[in-house]
Parts: structure tokens; C-alpha cells; sequence
């Protein structure tokens, strides 16, 4: 039974070539991201005198968006690395992209290499089913049959339309015109002539 993280060792590696150089000390590590991703995880050390004095370089996704390249004839693990740095004789990194590297391995390094990417790779299958398993049966929604509520009753307030005022009808008693005074004035009665007394004239004899 393979464990989750495998190591491979000089034992397993006889040497690495990076940029047309050769680096006889490496050690690379393989295994499994849990969760989500369920991917391989590989980590590599190499340099002249110790492994991790020189250059080192990661892949969350080993075998994934870049593909690898496996050489049985002669032993050979053919790879680009998507990203990698460079610290510059001033002191400053530089990014490069999609780097090749090949990783040269022993007889019984190759072997175990190929047994690990098997079975690793079946342990990612397996996680795979189970995890889209439960995403298909997803739980079951209780199916509460809330009772929709009625619509609130509109109270039907008959409000009595109020009868219009009646108006006053103040009959006004129309005032009887003003009665004339009938001053019955009483007609003077005529004067009345006297009659012409006539006077005794007495006329002298002459």
C-alpha cells in the first residue's frame, strides 16, 4: 500500500538535466492534494554537491494542463515546468514560463515511479466518483407543504354614505308690501260764497 507522499532520492535518481546542465544531486517528491482538487502534488530539489543547494520547482497539478512525457527506453521523465524563477547577479527575480526539465532515474527509481503514478492516480479516480456521488444525490428537500395563507379578508366596512345636508328651507315669509296710510284726509267743504248783501246806497237827492 502506497502512502499519500512519496519520496525519490538519489537512490532512485542518478541525475537531472536543466538548461544543457547536468545536476547529479535530486530528490523529488510525489503526492496527493485532498479535497476539492484531488490532484498530484510534485516538488523537486536539485544541484551539484546537495539537492537543495541549487534550483527547485513545484507543480500543484503534476500532469495536468502540462503534460509529461515518460521515455522507458531509456528511463526518462521529459516535463515543463509552468513557472519558474531566476535570481539575477543583481539580486532581482525574473519569471520564466514553461521550462523543460529532464529527470534521469535508476533502474529500481523507475519502477517505483511508475507504481506510484498508477496507483496515486487510482486513489484520484476514487475520490473523483465518490465526490460526484454525493454532488448527484443531493439531500432531499423537505417538502413541508406550507399551507398558503389566505389572502386577509378586505373588512367590507359599508361606510353609510352620509345623506347630503338638507338645506334649511327657511321660507322666508315674503313681507306683505307696506299697507299706504289711508289717511282719509277729510275734504275741506267748499267755502261757501256769501251771498252779496246789497248795500243800501243812499244816494243824495240833489
Amino acid at each position: 500500500m502506497v502512502k499519500d507522499e512519496v519520496n525519490f532520492s538519489n537512490k532512485a535518481i542518478s541525475k537531472s538535466i536543466f538548461r544543457g546542465k547536468n545536476y547529479p544531486k535530486n530528490n523529488l517528491s510525489l503526492s496527493i492534494i485532498k479535497g476539492k482538487a484531488n490532484t498530484l502534488y510534485v516538488y523537486h530539489q536539485f544541484g551539484k554537491k546537495r539537492a537543495y543547494d541549487r534550483f527547485r520547482w513545484y507543480d500543484t497539478n503534476f500532469g495536468g494542463e502540462n503534460n509529461f512525457k515518460l521515455d522507458s527506453k531509456n528511463r526518462i521523465l521529459h516535463y515543463v515546468v509552468p513557472y519558474w524563477e531566476d535570481e539575477g547577479a543583481d539580486g532581482a527575480f525574473y519569471a520564466d514560463e514553461d521550462v523543460p526539465v529532464k529527470i534521469y532515474f535508476t533502474p529500481y527509481g523507475w519502477k517505483k515511479f511508475n507504481k506510484t503514478i498508477a496507483l496515486f492516480q487510482e486513489k484520484i479516480d476514487a475520490r473523483k466518483k465518490r465526490i460526484s456521488k454525493k454532488r448527484k444525490a443531493p439531500a432531499k428537500k423537505k417538502t413541508t407543504t406550507r399551507k398558503r395563507k389566505a389572502p386577509a379578508k378586505k373588512k367590507t366596512t359599508t361606510r353609510k354614505r352620509k345623506a347630503p345636508a338638507k338645506k334649511k328651507t327657511t321660507t322666508r315669509k315674503r313681507k306683505a308690501p307696506a299697507k299706504k296710510k289711508t289717511t282719509t284726509r277729510k275734504r275741506k267743504a267748499p267755502v261757501k260764497k256769501r251771498k252779496a248783501t246789497k248795500k243800501k246806497t243812499t244816494r243824495k237827492k240833489r
